[in-house]
Parts: C-alpha cells; sequence; structure tokens
C-alpha cells in the first residue's frame, strides 16, 4: 500500500512518516511505502484516483477532492492543533500577540489556510475592509501553469496600447501609495483611470478601445 504525504518537514505528517520508517506498520502485517505529493490537495485526488492508498496530511484539505465527505473517510488524528505561523518581515516592527500589526497589510495564505486565518483576525476584532487587510491564496506551486494561461487571455483581450495602460497605472500607484490609499480602493479607481484615456481625442487613430475592438 501507498500512503502520500505533501512534505517531509511538517510536524503534522511526522507520526505517518516514523509509523512507516520505524517499522509499525510492517508490525500489523502491512507493507505500506512513502511517497510525496505535493500539494495536498494533488495528495487527496491521488487517493481519489486510485494512484495511493491513504493520505497523511490535513483533514480539511479532503474536500479538495471529495466534496461534502463523499468518498473519504478520516481515521485518525496525526497531530493536534495548527501548525501555521504568521510570518512578518523585520521591518514592519511586529511584535508577537500585536494583531493590529496586520492591519494594512497583504497576507499570502495557502488553500484552506486563508479561511482559518480570516475567522481568527475577525474573531480578534479585525474588520478586513475597514483595516485594509488583504488574504490572497497560494497557487500552491502552480504559479507558472496559470501565468501561462493568464498571458494567452490577456493577450486576446488587450489593446495595442498597452504602453499607455502601464505609465497610467504606474503614475498613479506612485499617488496613491503615497496618499496611504488602501489596496481594496485602488482596484476601481484604477478602472477610472484606464477609463479616462479613452475621453476626448486620442493619440494615434489606431489606437482601439480597452476591450480591443
Amino acid at each position: 500500500m501507498k500512503l502520500a504525504v505533501p512534505d517531509m518537514i511538517s510536524n503534522s505528517y511526522f507520526p505517518a512518516e516514523a509509523a512507516i520508517e520505524l517499522g509499525f506498520f510492517r508490525e500489523e502485517g502491512l507493507d505500506v511505502t512513502l511517497e510525496m505529493i505535493f500539494p495536498v490537495d494533488i495528495a487527496y485526488m491521488a487517493l481519489r484516483d486510485g494512484t495511493v492508498d491513504f493520505v497523511g496530511g490535513s483533514a480539511h484539505s479532503a474536500l479538495a477532492a471529495f466534496p461534502q465527505w463523499d468518498g473519504v473517510k478520516l481515521i485518525c488524528a496525526q497531530a493536534q492543533g495548527m501548525y501555521w505561523f504568521l510570518v512578518m518581515h523585520k521591518d514592519f516592527a511586529a511584535r508577537r500577540g500585536d494583531i493590529n500589526a496586520v492591519k494594512g497589510k497583504s497576507i499570502g495564505a495557502a488553500p484552506w489556510v486563508d479561511m482559518g486565518l480570516r475567522r481568527l483576525l475577525i474573531a480578534a476584532g479585525i474588520d478586513l475592509a475597514r483595516d485594509g487587510v488583504t488574504i490572497a491564496i497560494s497557487t500552491g506551486g502552480r504559479a507558472p501553469a496559470i501565468a501561462g494561461l493568464l498571458r494567452e487571455a490577456l493577450d486576446a483581450w488587450l489593446p495595442s496600447d498597452l504602453d499607455r495602460w502601464l505609465r497610467a497605472a504606474d503614475e498613479a500607484r506612485r499617488e496613491w501609495k503615497a496618499q496611504g490609499v488602501p489596496m481594496e480602493q485602488r482596484r476601481p479607481m484604477l478602472l477610472d483611470v484606464l477609463n479616462r484615456l479613452y475621453e476626448g481625442p486620442q493619440p494615434t487613430a489606431e489606437s482601439p478601445d480597452p476591450k480591443g475592438t
């Protein structure tokens, strides 16, 4: 049988790895081998597809491959508590236990972990919109593939005068940064900036509108 874990360093998965290496499965008459499949949702997809027999991973991640828990069963806990840490750059001078340090910050989080983080911050009195906290989900190592798809889509949509967009956006961002404009307010403001590029006379007759028509 094959047991998959998403990495070899997380303390939460260590009991499963140790059980194989120390022969505990063998003592029970089971021939179990260890495989590393990253990220954890892919490991559960391998379980769903039958290429592995067990997954030693975060329980909530099973939902990525088994909606409504249909087709999967949790056998036991490998560890207790959450092992995730919120790490901030030293330049922010954040102190341990100072929840206000997250205000105005953009935080990267693994899929599913972002859900728990949101609820923890809300329970601690942080209003994500009011306090300017942005939580972005990590792509789990699939950023190159996603970027390729986005690049093809953008090439088909963006206008030929893209340089005008970039110059206008860079100038606007510098102003917003100096003024401390929260990130969630910048998105609609950026759309207004780009729309204004097409008001009045255009630089050349060939310049298309924002939709490229």
